[in-house]
């Protein structure tokens, strides 16, 4: 996560992550050091490529770091397009 010096809301997102990682991190117990450093890899994979968040128009953060959204958003407008066009000819 990239982040702007002096900006309010960019440390309260950085803070957020902190804290959804160590809420993940505490539900299990870690034995060895290899242990948590390979649940912590997996747990930020999944957070940064798989799960969906809701503010920045339900994108990964990968997704909106890369610049992908317009093109994930553009191909979600053509189908939903396509069916209800296809559902509105009286035929």
């Amino acid at each position: 996560m990239t982040t702007d010096t002096y900006h309010p809301m960019t440390q309260g997102k950085i803070e957020r992550y902190h804290r959804s990682l160590k809420n993940q991190i505490l539900l299990e117990n870690y034995y060895l050091p290899d242990e948590l450093q390979t649940r912590m890899a997996a747990l930020i994979d999944y957070y940064n490529h798989e799960r969906y968040h809701e503010s920045p128009d339900n994108l990964t953060p990968a997704d909106a770091y890369f610049g992908r959204g317009q093109t994930i958003s553009t191909a979600g407008l053509g189908s939903s397009t396509a069916g209800s066009a296809s559902g509105a000819s009286p035929g």
